[in-house]
């Protein structure tokens, strides 16, 4: 029954500004105290008998949930209080959405790595949680494909397809991990997956002999990146199965001397 209450009330809570209180009058004003009522979260018992009172009206309830929002968790004393009153599954996940935890717990979900609140639906971030919380493979890849089916638009798009090329790679799949890395460059050339990206896309080629394919995606990250120390060594190897002997020793020579000035200033954080 409260199947679609989530999304709604999240978001117009979120939306929800409270109305200033004017101290330049003592005057009654009904209309504002109606309107500041309306701006105070609900407490546990509140939301308890409203569950009662709108039993058979939840077009009102879930308006006044999305009006007022929640100033508790939703604790197992709360739930148990709630259910006692009428509250179902949907009802729960409703209301646990608007409260404090909830709201700070979706604000986690929609949050990048690199610090980026992404504007996405709450449907589309408990999604793509329920396929970082899956341990089966195949199970986790069919997920995927359904999350892209369904929100082709996402920002969290270009995080499920690394999250594909990841499995496919694990699975021994590597023409699919490949097609889902390239896809990943070619499409979202500032998401924060991209180096990581192209530099499984250098170790594929490496590993099918494909030296020169591979010191060109090393390359790219060879200087900027965290990756760079990884890469560098891999474009050494790729130069020792060319033979290019001269080169080879010239880049291991300069990787030496870089991978020792970077100990040293791991070990002296003050200069």
């Amino acid at each position: 029954m409260f199947s679609t209450l989530g999304t709604p009330i999240l978001f117009a809570a979120l939306l929800a500004a409270s109305v200033p209180v004017s101290l330049a009058t003592t005057q009654s004003d009904p209309a504002r105290e109606s309107r500041q009522s309306f701006s105070v979260p609900l407490k546990l018992d509140e939301v308890i008998d409203l569950i009662k009172n709108t039993n058979k009206d939840p077009a009102q309830l879930s308006s006044t949930l999305t009006q007022r929002g929640v100033d508790f968790d939703l604790d197992a004393r709360a739930e148990k209080k709630l259910r006692k009153a009428g509250a179902d599954d949907d009802m729960l996940y409703g209301i646990w959405q608007i409260t404090p935890n909830g709201k700070a717990h979706m604000k986690a979900l929609l949050t990048t790595p690199s610090g980026v609140e992404l504007q996405v639906a709450s449907s589309e971030a408990l999604a793509f949680q329920d396929i970082q919380n899956e341990s089966e493979p195949d199970h986790r890849l069919r997920m995927v494909g359904e999350f892209e089916e369904k929100f082709p638009n996402s920002p969290l798009r270009p995080y499920a397809l690394h999250r594909m090329a990841c499995i496919h790679f694990h699975l021994g799949r590597f023409q699919e991990a490949g097609m889902k890395w390239e896809e990943l460059v070619r499409r979202f050339e500032d998401d924060v997956n991209l180096p990581f990206g192209i530099y499984m896309l250098g170790e594929m080629a490496l590993r099918q002999g494909e030296y020169g394919k591979a010191i060109s995606f090393f390359s790219q990250i060879a200087e900027k990146h965290d990756l760079r120390m990884d890469s560098q060594f891999k474009i050494i190897w790729c130069l020792a199965n060319q033979k290019q002997d001269e080169t080879t020793v010239a880049r291991s020579d300069q990787f030496l001397m870089f991978f020792d000035t970077v100990n040293y200033l791991r070990q002296n954080p003050a200069l």
